[in-house]
Formats: C-alpha cells, sequence, structure tokens
C-alpha cells in the first residue's frame, strides 16, 4: 500500500524542498533582536493563538510568553528546530511525519522536547453537500483544501488521504493551497468539495461560519468504529464531536482527532521550562475553565506520552517528577 513508511519517505522529499527554499529566505533576512522567550501559534482566529493568551494569564507577567502568529504546526516545529524560538504548540502527527521523514525534519523535531499534551485537535473534514463524500474513501478524485501546505491541518490531510485513498497529496492534482478563509468561502459555494482543518473544537472562525451554511456543508462523519490503519494507532483516535458545537453543525460526529503538545526548545535551561510546567501542570483546572483547549494536561497523560517514546524536555521531568 503506498501509505506506509516508504511513501512518507517519499513525501517527505517534496516537503523537503519547499522547506529548504523558505529556509534559504528566512536566512537572508535581518535577525530580530531578543523580546524575551517566545511563544509559536498559528492565526490569530486559531486556537493555538488562543492557548497561548490563555497560558500567559496564569503565568504571571515574569514568565509571560511573547505569542507569535504562524502558519501552523509545520512551521511552529521547524522554527523550533533552527532554535528561531523558545516555545510552540504542534501537532502530534506533524512530529511524528518530522521524525519519520529523515533530516533535516528528524533533527528539527529531535529539539522540539515536550511540556504538555494539551488537548485533541479534531480533523475536521468540512465537506460540500454537493459533493456526496459519505465516508473517508469517498474523498479520493476530489476538489481538496487543507490550508497551506506547511500547516498541520495539510499534515492531516496528507496522512488521511495516503492511508485511507494511496493518494500522495504532495502531488494530487486537485489540492488548492490557500487561507482557510477562502476555502469555506468556495466549499459554500460547491467550488471546492472538502476542506481539512484540524484544530480543537471552538476555532474562531468555524464559530463564526453562519448557521445557515447548513444547507450547504458539513462536517464528514468518519464513524464510531472506522478502523486505523496500522502505523498511525497512536497519532489518531476517533472523538464525538457533539451537536451545536458550531452553529452550522445539526448532528453529531465522529471525527478523527490527534494531539496538540506545547514543545520547549531543548536549549532551553531546566530551571526555566520547569517553571513554565509548574504553572501549567498546577493551574490546568483554571486553564479548563476558561477553554476545552487544556482537556489532556495531566501528569498521567505525561507519563503514558513518555512511555509512548515522546521526548520531554529535562525541565518537565523534573517538576514532573517532585511536583515542584
Amino acid at each position: 500500500m503506498l501509505a506506509s513508511l516508504l511513501l512518507a519517505l517519499t513525501a517527505g522529499c517534496d516537503i523537503l524542498d519547499k522547506v529548504k527554499k523558505a529556509s534559504e529566505a528566512d536566512e537572508t533576512e535581518e535577525e530580530e533582536e531578543d523580546e524575551g522567550p517566545t511563544i509559536l501559534t498559528g492565526s490569530k482566529k486559531g486556537n493555538y493563538y488562543k492557548a497561548a493568551t490563555e497560558l500567559n494569564e496564569v503565568l504571571g507577567k515574569k514568565l509571560k510568553l511573547e505569542v507569535k502568529t504562524t502558519a501552523g504546526s509545520f512551521e511552529n516545529l521547524k522554527q523550533i528546530g533552527q532554535n528561531k524560538a523558545d516555545y510552540a504548540i504542534v501537532q502530534l502527527d506533524t512530529l511524528i511525519m518530522f521524525l519519520r521523514i529523515g533530516d533535516p525534519h528528524k533533527g528539527w523535531a529531535n529539539n522540539a522536547l515536550g511540556v504538555a499534551a494539551l488537548s485533541n485537535e479534531y480533523v475536521h473534514i468540512i465537506v460540500s453537500k454537493k459533493a456526496n463524500i459519505k465516508k473517508l474513501s469517498d474523498l479520493k478524485n476530489k476538489r481538496i483544501a487543507a490550508g497551506s501546505d506547511t500547516s498541520g491541518s495539510f499534515v492531516s490531510a496528507f496522512t488521511v488521504m495516503a492511508y485511507f485513498n494511496d493518494v500522495n497529496l504532495q502531488k494530487y492534482q486537485n489540492t488548492s493551497i490557500e487561507p482557510y478563509e477562502k476555502s469555506l468561502a468556495k466549499l459554500k459555494k460547491g467550488e471546492l468539495d472538502a476542506l481539512f482543518i484540524t484544530t480543537a473544537p471552538g476555532m474562531p472562525l468555524l464559530e463564526e461560519v453562519e448557521a445557515s451554511a447548513s444547507k450547504t456543508i458539513e462536517i464528514l462523519d468518519v464513524g464510531s468504529n472506522v478502523k486505523l490503519p496500522k502505523g498511525i494507532e497512536y497519532t489518531y483516535a476517533v472523538e464525538k464531536l457533539s451537536k451545536g458545537t458550531y452553529g452550522w453543525q445539526n448532528k453529531d460526529v465522529y471525527v478523527l482527532a490527534t494531539p496538540g503538545f506545547l514543545f520547549a526548545n531543548a536549549k532551553l535551561s531546566s530551571s526555566k521550562v520547569r517553571k513554565v510546567a509548574k504553572k501549567l501542570y498546577s493551574k490546568a483546572g483554571k486553564l479548563r475553565k476558561k477553554s476545552g483547549l487544556w482537556k489532556l494536561v495531566s501528569k498521567a497523560r505525561a507519563k503514558k506520552d513518555m512511555e509512548f517514546g515522546i521526548g520531554f524536555h529535562p525541565g518537565a521531568r523534573a517538576y514532573l517528577g517532585s511536583g515542584k
């Protein structure tokens, strides 16, 4: 089957070319002066930006992080790997892809060490009702969008299309690379068949979609019993997205989900990361009252992730081991 580690390695070559070009462009820019610890998020209408803002509210002035907007998980992992940031929020499926496709991606991923799993990010596959897409295999030969090709949503779309449809999305002719807002508008007009957006429930952009959009679009229900192919069993789970999560969603659906993590640059001192970890875990209850972006933050979850093989920062491990 095309969706194997070999496909991930091959696909990585296409992504690698684009990242190399972007990297060369970055190196021509003048370096900015340090302005304190930074955290990479996503767009201002995305949940990563919202999460970073909420995190700052519990960190206080002394530990406050400078929030940076980006294209999402792919760019976040790349930048933290190149020591251009201190913290980043990244999807697990993006980290796994980087580790599989080799250097320089593998090196970048190894420079990002865990602080905590934050929440499950749902792979929203929003489809046009005209497209007659009822299951994952129906996505083959459809017109698809997933935001920037260096976004976490694109990584999720790439994985789904590979494992469930035997399609290499990097070489797929019907892929639109464009902002989510543009794709949503096209989807509602029937000019696009499916849009992937991987995010925790409650993304402002999706909440702002008018209720009347339910006449033309819906979230694909993958089914509660969908079988996850070998190789992505831990990377993804199946979660229920309840009716009314969005004003235009009129029924319960089951979707794939991958956890989002807060990662720290491996070069950050253990004492600094330990302080952030202590605030994050000790204030998890308070954060959960703000939003659903912190559901996974717990010592039990961190232990599970470390057992799976996700590298955690020494500062986070020190706090998790002592609780101080």
